[in-house]
């Protein structure tokens, strides 16, 4: 029975070792994420997705644009662990017409893959 008890807690162990070192490297890949400037105005009219993948945190994005602004931004995917109060960030986007908005208190790194993600699907298309 204690060669049993002992067995469990070192899986426990192993298992919760495990998930830190994936939220460590959730939180590096995040930092590391660059931003550039999206110009709006040189998108054409269209649908266009983006993904971004930090860690345990995904998301795809499906953006809409027509003359020049942001029309809708749906979230196809948004695996975010407790980062789902980030989801509110694409309304800021929507509202300001524009990707570089703040981040989302208490969910900054749903946020930033949120943003990442919609800049992936605009940027491929600027001249």
């Amino acid at each position: 029975m204690k060669k049993l008890l002992l067995g469990l807690c070192v899986v426990i162990v192993l298992l919760i070792g495990f998930m830190f070192s994936k939220m460590k490297e959730t939180q590096e890949m995040s930092d590391a994420l660059t931003f550039q400037s999206v110009d709006l105005s040189k998108i054409e009219d269209g649908n266009y997705m983006g993904t971004c993948q930090t860690g345990l945190v995904k998301v795809v994005v499906s953006v809409q644009v027509k003359d020049g602004r942001l029309r809708s931004i749906d979230l196809m995917t948004h695996e975010h662990g407790l980062g789902k109060e980030a989801e509110k960030i694409t309304e800021q986007m929507l509202q300001q017409n524009r990707i570089d908005v703040d981040e989302i208190s208490g969910a900054t790194i749903s946020s930033r893959a949120i943003r990442k993600a919609c800049e992936a699907a605009l940027s491929f298309d600027q001249g």
